[in-house]
C-alpha cells in the first residue's frame, strides 16, 4: 500500500516509501530514480504480470440427468405453478404508481381473480 507522495524506493538498501521530492536515499545516500523512472518500472511490472495471466479454459459438462424427464429442482418442490398465459406487456410507463395499479388490475382480469376463480397468494 504505497502512499501518494512517497512512491520512491532505494534499490541499494531496499528502503521504501521515500518522499518523491528526495533525490538521494536518506539511509544510504544513493541517488534515487526520478518519478518518471519509478512509474516506468511500475508499468513494466504490471505489463509483465499481464503476460503471465493464463487463458480461460472452457470444458464441456455432461449432464447425468435424463433429459426426457422434466426434473424438479429442490427449490421447486411443493410449489404449485399455475398455467396462466401472460400476453404481451401493456404499453405503459412502469415507473408510475398509477400505471402499476393498471398492471395489477389487468393481471386480476386475465387471471380470473376479478371473477373469483383465483385468489392472490401472499
Amino acid at each position: 500500500s504505497m502512499k501518494i507522495g512517497k512512491q520512491k524506493w532505494c534499490q541499494e538498501c531496499d528502503k521504501d516509501e521515500i518522499e518523491n521530492s528526495r533525490r538521494k536515499c536518506p539511509q544510504c545516500k544513493t541517488k534515487l530514480p526520478s518519478l518518471a523512472e519509478v512509474q516506468e518500472a511500475i508499468d513494466q511490472t504490471i505489463f509483465e504480470k499481464q503476460d503471465t495471466i493464463k487463458p480461460l479454459i472452457f470444458k464441456s459438462c455432461q449432464s447425468e440427468m435424463n433429459t426426457s424427464k422434466d426434473p424438479i429442482r429442490t427449490t421447486q418442490k411443493d410449489v404449485n405453478v399455475l398455467d396462466i398465459l401472460v400476453p404481451d406487456p401493456l404499453p405503459i410507463n412502469p415507473n408510475s404508481i398509477k400505471n402499476v395499479q393498471k398492471v395489477i388490475d389487468y393481471i386480476k382480469e386475465i387471471s380470473g381473480i376479478n371473477k373469483g376463480e383465483r385468489k392472490w397468494i401472499a
